[in-house]
């Protein structure tokens, strides 16, 4: 599975980039946008780089 502290250093960049008059919805952003990428990588049926190396071998 994806590292989470990936999502985390996400959010962060990009609550970080948010302009200054706008650092009340800053956590707010932050918090949204990290459940919205785990929730959308989730969907995906992702394997990890090991997993693939191992069917790889297998079906070569």
């Amino acid at each position: 599975m994806i590292d989470p502290k990936v999502f985390d250093d996400l959010a962060k960049k990009v609550a970080a980039s948010v302009p200054d008059g706008l650092q009340a919805i800053q956590n707010d952003l932050q918090k949204n946008l990290r459940a919205a990428v785990a929730a959308g990588l989730s969907h995906l049926d992702l394997v990890t780089r090991e997993e693939f190396d191992i069917q790889a071998s297998v079906l070569a």
